[in-house]
């Protein structure tokens, strides 16, 4: 008994629907007991087929009630679940003599009324809906035609000489806003004839578009069909929902479904996601990678072209990376600044092995080309004379052109060729000297 009320406090009805119109008993009453006695036979009973039916005790006090447990919950899952139910139906009906009390998985229907009993009427029935909904002028009509389709298909399947458990599932491929299959459940009670439980099926199956269909007129795009519903009746039920609710057999039929049980979108997820990502970063990585690339031509052709020089002009010439010219002029310092002019700026700079070097670092607004600094870098290197700068090297990453010179610790060109004196003061020596020349002779 501990077990049976652990159960019943544990699972709550989803609906309790007392006869309004019925009498009251109380506690203690023949019909009380007559209740108790009915659920426990009926319990018992459906645990094979998971359905059962009968009668207990004398009238006025008789019982009358029947109970169904859902085609995948048999067995002693069914029978505890009725045990429990029955257990606390009079404080749930507010001890009325006749009420329906719906569960998730089972269901229980008693009275005092014989002939309320064998009425052909599904009432009273029940419904309830998912909340979340596929919108659209054009897809929830479509999702709505697609529960409407399998469920008939189910009915006809419930129904077939083949089958003894009037229980049928199955499943339907959609596809969209989420919704990638729709799961399908329909079942009558066992006492039915085929063509009585397929007259019930049809009418709940009918309600389907009113109940869980919004169409709006003045806006389509506002049209919903929800995603989840079930109808449940005292003869028959059925419910569909988005998500697996129940046990999946060799039985369960499926209908327009994509290949491998995989939706359209989910397999364009599958497969578009990764490819949208690599297109992405692949964007975002487009001008480094363009950079890369193009900075590792530029070096090969460097390295082609050091060796044209090597081998023709000068095999002291080196190519330079950018780090080590930034390190022997101190980052390009002021302090190292040696000069400037139109071309760039030229910077004194050291070696690690103590060796001075003049930088010539060309503006960045040149508009000299990469083959054009090549072909100039080719030409003064295969200048060769003891009056001429001695090109080092080279170096170029991304906008920087730089020249490595030999640097000359005696002064400039200017003071090499011309001495101590300025070219203006030369010049003012040389025409004195000639105004000398013309002058006549005073002594002739």
């Amino acid at each position: 008994a501990a077990s049976v009320d652990a159960a019943s406090a544990m699972v709550s009805p989803l609906q309790t629907l007392p006869d309004e119109t019925a009498d009251t008993y109380t506690a203690n009453s023949s019909y009380g007991s007559n209740l108790g006695a009915l659920g426990a036979t009926l319990a018992a009973g459906a645990g094979a087929s998971g359905f059962a039916q009968g009668s207990y005790g004398e009238a006025p006090d008789k019982v009358y009630g029947f109970v169904l447990c859902r085609g995948d919950y048999t067995g002693a899952n069914c029978a505890d679940g009725l045990r429990a139910a029955f257990q606390g139906v009079p404080e749930r009906v507010f001890f009325r003599k006749a009420g329906v009390v719906y569960y998730d998985q089972y269901m229980l229907r008693f009275t005092d009324d014989e002939r309320s009993f064998a009425s052909t009427s599904n009432d009273p029935e029940w419904s309830a809906n998912n909340m979340n909904s596929v919108r659209g002028a054009e897809a929830a009509p479509r999702l709505m035609e697609t529960v409407v389709k399998l469920m008939n298909d189910l009915a006809d399947l419930a129904i077939s000489s083949s089958r003894a458990t009037s229980y049928a599932t199955g499943e339907a491929g959609f596809g969209e806003q989420g919704v990638s299959t729709v799961y399908g459940v329909v079942q009558c009670r066992l006492d039915l004839t085929g063509l009585q439980c397929r007259s019930c099926l049809d009418g709940i199956i009918k309600q389907l578009p009113t109940l869980f269909m919004s169409n709006n007129m003045s806006n389509q795009e506002a049209s919903l069909s929800r995603v989840g519903g079930r109808i449940l009746g005292v003869r028959c039920n059925l419910r569909y929902e988005k998500d697996l609710f129940f046990e999946e057999t060799r039985d369960t039929i499926k209908i327009d479904m994509p290949k491998n049980g995989k939706s359209a979108v989910f397999m364009i997820v599958i497969v578009g996601a990764p490819l949208l990502v690599l297109l992405i970063l692949g964007l975002l990585l487009r001008p480094y990678i363009v950079k890369k690339v193009r900075e590792s031509l530029l070096q090969r052709e460097l390295v082609t072209l050091k060796k044209e020089i090597v081998n023709e002009s000068d095999s002291r010439f080196s190519l330079f990376r950018f780090s080590k010219i930034r390190s022997a002029t101190n980052n390009f310092s002021d302090k190292n600044k040696l000069g400037e002019g139109g071309f760039g700026i030229v910077y004194k700079g050291q070696l690690c092995h103590d060796q001075d070097i003049a930088v010539k670092r060309l503006s960045p607004n040149s508009v000299q080309g990469f083959r054009e600094f090549m072909n100039e870098i080719k030409l003064i290197a295969s200048l060769q004379h003891k009056n001429l700068v001695r090109l080092l090297g080279c170096c170029i990453k991304s906008k920087e052109r730089i020249l490595v010179y030999e640097y000359m610790p005696n002064g400039s060109l200017e003071e090499f060729i011309f001495g101590g004196k300025s070219k203006e003061e030369l010049a003012r020596t040389s025409r004195h000297n000639r105004r000398d020349i013309r002058r006549p002779s005073l002594s002739a």
